[in-house]
């Protein structure tokens, strides 16, 4: 897939999860702050998919970021949270105890897929 066509899906995506947002926020109990825990995928000595230039670790760090800030210029009264803002391993379960000890809203897990294949394309 192309990187104009990964970043158009990459965008799209974003628009759902940012038009969705205030509607979930405003279903919540006004007591509570609505909060999103973001968590950038793989990192540390895991850093999934390999390509010639790029690890998936990266890559999902900088769309982590960059969901985080829209969310945070767009939604300022949103909570954001990271399961991780470095490069290190965390385990699947720790990442779980993150968003349940925020008592998080909604859990967002950023992956970057791969294929060898140069045809293959589509996201999930």
């Amino acid at each position: 897939m192309g990187i104009r066509i990964f970043i158009t899906r990459l965008l799209l995506l974003f628009s759902i999860i940012l038009l969705a947002l205030p509607q979930a926020a405003a279903q919540k109990n006004k007591k509570k702050q609505f909060t999103v825990v973001i968590d950038p995928g793989h990192g540390g000595v895991d850093p999934g998919a390999l390509g010639r230039k790029s690890k998936e670790k990266d890559i999902n760090m900088s769309v982590s970021k960059l969901l985080a800030s829209m969310i945070n210029e767009k939604y300022p009264e949103i909570k954001v949270i990271f399961t991780r803002t470095t490069d290190v391993k965390i385990p699947l379960v720790q990442r779980a105890d993150i968003a349940n000890k925020a008592n998080a809203d909604l859990f967002i897990s950023i992956h970057s897929n791969a294929s060898k294949s140069k045809t293959a394309n589509g996201c999930e």
